[in-house]
């Protein structure tokens, strides 16, 4: 399936809505990962278009960024997550820059790549708050992920609509369609009165 999209094939707004149409709401699923390969510096106007046409969840395919200033601009650009390509050891800076990330974006919401089999990495990514995507196809580390984060009352929230893990098309009744909305509402919601209040912030303080 083609959950991806890269900024590098977006010739224009209107043929990259097109796109997701074809790609992702005729499909049936509700989610999509933006790739940003061109470091575009317009996501937040791409990421506003999708919202005023489509109740889909999107994520932003990016490295741990260096620096929390970084991760606060993709959530202010609008992402309802990150999935975040994998990093063979994770520094101090970077463990400091996916908790930042746990305190800005909803739990459940953040994606770590992980190719490594050990069950040990699995515990420690979900105990950052982060649900693990399995690049291999272990399925002993599979179950083992599933069923932690199915005994999480924070981590699992998405996943039936961001069903990453296994990586199986899910097709989407009303009653799925109606929580989707909701969800994202909230989401959104939360979202512009987090950036509402840091800019009053800023007003006040005259910066």
């Amino acid at each position: 399936m083609n959950i991806r999209f890269y900024t590098s094939k977006m010739s224009s707004i209107e043929n990259f809505l097109n796109l997701i149409e074809k790609n992702i709401i005729k499909v049936g699923l509700s989610f999509i990962i933006i790739s940003n390969d061109t470091k575009d510096q317009h996501l937040k106007d791409i990421v506003r278009e999708i919202k005023s046409h489509f109740d889909i969840f999107i994520l932003l395919e990016t490295d741990i960024p260096k620096s929390n200033s970084l991760v606060e601009k993709y959530f202010f650009e609008g992402f309802h997550g990150i999935y975040y390509k994998e990093k063979t050891e994770l520094s101090e800076t970077d463990k400091n820059v996916l908790k930042h990330s746990t305190e800005l974006f909803p739990i459940g919401s953040l994606f770590l790549e992980y190719s490594g089999s050990k069950f040990n990495d699995i515990d420690q990514i979900l105990n950052m708050n982060l649900i693990p995507v399995l690049k291999s196809c272990d399925f002993k580390l599979l179950e083992y992920t599933e069923n932690k984060i199915d005994n999480s009352k924070k981590l699992n929230r998405y996943l039936k609509y961001v069903p990453l893990l296994g990586q199986n098309r899910c097709q989407y009744n009303l009653g799925h369609r109606l929580k989707i909305k909701m969800m994202l509402e909230t989401d959104n919601l939360r979202q512009k009165l987090m950036v509402k209040s840091i800019e009053d912030s800023f007003n006040s303080s005259g910066l």
